[in-house]
């Protein structure tokens, strides 16, 4: 507790909590990381409580700031994967992967290990590789999810 009783000379706990949120926005503000923000929310909560309900508790404030991270981890990682997932599919539509989305005919097990595969869309063939690295037989339906030069990869 010596330790506290040299910061509370200089400033209030709740201060220095919120010296800690602005840091997690000023780190969300130029990455893409939600866990940033959610660290932030829960570092103003822990400042809330220091300057009302624990003023000199730092346990307390912990707990609260822990219980405010994972609260609003809850509402907010949802909301991020589903961007991170819409800027995926956004990523891939710029990239122009050509037969986006389409669904082909293996004509010719898929292996990557071997280096080998072909895929059917209509009339045309073109040498293909599973994005997952998974072997797939001949006559399944795959989709086309992206492009490695003349290569399509496929799920």
């Amino acid at each position: 507790m010596y330790f506290l009783a040299i910061y509370d000379e200089f400033t209030h706990l709740g201060v220095l909590w919120l010296a800690v949120a602005l840091i997690a926005l000023l780190v969300k503000v130029f990455t893409k990381e939600y866990v940033s923000l959610c660290i932030a929310i829960g570092a103003i909560i822990a400042s809330l409580s220091a300057f009302t309900f624990f003023e000199n508790k730092l346990i307390y404030q912990i707990i609260a700031a822990l219980v405010g991270t994972f609260v609003a981890a809850g509402f907010i990682m949802p909301y991020a994967i589903r961007k991170n997932e819409e800027y995926k599919m956004k990523q891939s539509q710029e990239k122009n992967v050509p037969h986006h989305n389409e669904i082909a005919e293996v004509i010719e097990t898929i292996d990557n290990m071997n280096c080998h595969g072909m895929i059917k869309i209509g009339d045309e063939t073109f040498q293909a590789r599973t994005a997952n690295g998974a072997i797939v037989e001949v006559g399944n339906k795959v989709r086309i999810v992206d492009h490695d030069r003349n290569i399509l990869l496929v799920v």
